[in-house]
């Protein structure tokens, strides 16, 4: 899987998981099992926003995870050569 294509999925796992459990608890009047399926779903997006992380946002040249909290980046943080394709 590629950089670029890890990192979005990742973002979006992450936001979409947030969303979701902060959603459960706002909606006070809805069923409780309505709540429930909100929360459990964005936990289980969480952990594989996580999961993608771990496993395919990795440097392409010395294959150790990649912060998460940091911003784009153009170099590697630990190896310093470029994470983008040079063809």
């Amino acid at each position: 899987m590629k950089l670029q294509l890890a990192r979005l999925i990742k973002n979006i796992c992450y936001a979409a998981g947030c969303a979701s459990a902060v959603l459960s608890l706002a909606l006070k009047s809805a069923p409780q099992t309505a709540q429930r399926w909100l929360l459990f779903g964005g936990i289980a997006l969480l952990v594989l926003g996580f999961l993608v992380s771990v496993t395919f946002y990795r440097c392409p040249h010395c294959h150790r995870v990649l912060p998460a909290n940091r911003g784009k980046m153009d170099d590697c943080p630990y190896c310093k050569l470029p994470l983008r394709d040079t063809k």
